[in-house]
């Protein structure tokens, strides 16, 4: 049985991977991407699936990205960013 810090981990360890994925795709333009929750969105979501407390769309999963991100540039947080958005992504719909 998994615990939610180990969903937790999971999220954070599927997002660094995402992040990498997007940074080797965009290199070219140094990371230049407008339109980066709906990539990470569409590129992570599969693995998502049965992580997160409730199945979210791929827009819903981008809106939320964009909302985390927004968050954790103004917040004082000592987690990293994958960190941060894992755990919001898992405790904003508490729902287990």
């Amino acid at each position: 049985m998994n615990t939610e810090q180990d969903h937790i981990k999971s999220i954070a360890q599927i997002l660094a991977k995402t992040w990498q994925a997007h940074h080797d795709a965009f290199a070219h333009v140094d990371g230049t991407d407008p339109e980066w929750p709906l990539w990470y969105a569409e590129y992570s979501h599969a693995d998502l699936a049965g992580l997160l407390p409730q199945e979210l769309t791929i827009s819903q999963l981008a809106r939320r990205f964009a909302e985390m991100d927004k968050q954790f540039k103004t917040s004082s947080t000592p987690l990293n960013w994958t960190q941060y958005y894992a755990r919001h992504l898992v405790e904003e719909n508490q729902d287990w």
